[in-house]
Formats: C-alpha cells, structure tokens, sequence
C-alpha cells in the first residue's frame, strides 16, 4: 500500500493550498475550494473512470472516499488552476503555486504525472 500526503498551508476565505507527496518522491501543490473543503482524515484512492472527467482528460482520475465520506460524493483529484471556479469539493493539483493568487499553475501536466505514480491512500492534514 503506497501512502500519499496532502499537507495544508495556507487558508483564504475562499482557497485552501497545500502539498501533496505521491509516496515515490513526487511532489505537487494543491488548491481546494474553502466553502466545500472535505474533512481532514485518510482516504482510500481508486484510479478509475469518471464521466465528468475521463473524455475531457482521455485518463482515469483519482476518488477519494473513506467512511464518511462515500465514493457516491465523487471526490476526485483532478487539474485546474483556481479552486473557487474549477473545483466544487475536489482537490486540484499543479506543478507550480502563485501565493499570491492562490492559484495552480502547470496543472495537466502535474495531473498526469499523479496519475501514474498514484497511491492507494491518501492522509489529509492542516498546517493552518
């Protein structure tokens, strides 16, 4: 069982970022929406097809569920550069982050390299 770690930095009214590490020395940031942010914990991770996301990408996408919060939700780990428009309760990922804007750049690129080197679970934790 490979672990992943997503640790969360910085919170905005609207944005949460963090890092996530693949487990195999792979690093990427994150961003989350704030007002649909799921719970810290640890999450099982299953690669699989999404209708939402797999045509656009042609890839599987990460899930994310775990007890409370059921893989019905569609929790997903996806790209996209600004939580408050590309995600509703998913976490993206990016190669880079402006501080600033709080916003992801590089974002397909970090995806696919996630992809490939994707754990089985996920630990979600809060620096903030």
């Amino acid at each position: 069982m490979k672990t992943m770690k997503l640790i969360r930095f910085k919170k905005t009214s609207n944005v949460v970022l963090g890092v996530l590490l693949d487990g195999v020395g792979g690093t990427y940031f994150t961003a989350e929406n704030a007002k649909t942010l799921i719970p810290e914990g640890t999450y099982d991770v299953e690669v699989g097809y999404s209708p939402k996301f797999t045509p656009k990408l042609n890839s599987n996408v990460p899930l994310l569920y775990n007890a409370k919060v059921s893989p019905s939700r569609g929790i997903r780990i996806h790209p996209g550069n600004n939580a408050s428009t590309d995600s509703a309760g998913c976490v993206l990922v990016g190669n880079g982050c402006n501080l600033v804007t709080n916003k992801l750049s590089n974002s397909t690129e970090a995806f696919r390299r996630l992809v490939k080197n994707c754990g089985t679970v996920l630990e979600i934790t809060s620096e903030v």
